[in-house]
């Protein structure tokens, strides 16, 4: 990701987890990043909330899918929770420092000119309050391709940029392929260092392309 930088502890920053932490520990309740890339959201997240030199209370992670539930790393989905409201719930009275991932609510927020969700959208107003004076810090980071925002939360949700992989990033993830494929004896990869160079400059133009065609059909406020 643009600008990495390593704090005199050693650890690796970006503009993407600085900002996020500062905001988890302000107790920002709801933010919600606009990307294909939930996985890469995850990954940030993960490395941010487990690092107490940016976050100073380390919490736990949960993601939620429509598919899974919600599920805390390492561990098993919550039985139930493939429920918004059910996983909504359990984010109202787990009483324990941890930062909540939902993917793709925009299905619930009324996206593509569809009607949101009453319920849903009820029970994350219902939950700002107590997520800003919760005993244990809790926020929620919601991910989807798109941004939807009922008019009912656009003044508690805070909407985040996220950087695009950095040329080291792709670099690491072009060789990971090539190592792969060659440990299945299957595929021949020789690449020189130029040919890197190359593919990691056009897949990071592929990239921008790609969020400025998205940016172009979707408008929202930004975090601060």
């Amino acid at each position: 990701m643009g600008d990495i930088q390593s704090r005199g502890n050693g650890v690796v920053t970006s503009p993407f987890r600085r900002t996020i932490a500062e905001l988890f520990k302000a107790r920002f309740p709801l933010l919600y990043v606009q990307t294909w890339e939930e996985d890469r959201v995850v990954a940030e997240v993960a490395a941010v909330v487990s690092e107490p030199s940016l976050i100073r209370t380390p919490r736990n992670l949960y993601v939620w899918s429509a598919t899974t539930g919600l599920a805390a790393t390492g561990a098993k989905p919550r039985s139930g929770t493939e429920d918004p409201v059910k996983a909504l719930e359990l984010v109202e009275h787990l009483d324990e420092p941890a930062v909540f991932v939902f993917k793709d609510f925009h299905s619930y927020f009324g996206a593509g000119g569809r009607m949101a969700d009453p319920q849903i959208v009820r029970k994350v107003r219902d939950l700002v309050l107590g997520l800003k004076n919760a005993r244990c810090p809790k926020n929620i980071l919601f991910v989807s391709p798109t941004v939807a925002l009922p008019q009912e939360l656009q003044k508690d949700i805070s909407v985040l940029d996220f950087d695009m992989p950095s040329g080291e990033e792709i670099r690491q993830a072009l060789q990971d392929i090539i190592a792969a494929n060659r440990e299945t004896g299957r595929i021949t990869i020789d690449l020189t260092a130029d040919d890197e160079e190359r593919l990691t400059k056009a897949a990071r133009l592929d990239v921008a392309g790609g969020r400025k065609r998205l940016r172009s059909r979707n408008g929202a406020r930004r975090a601060p």
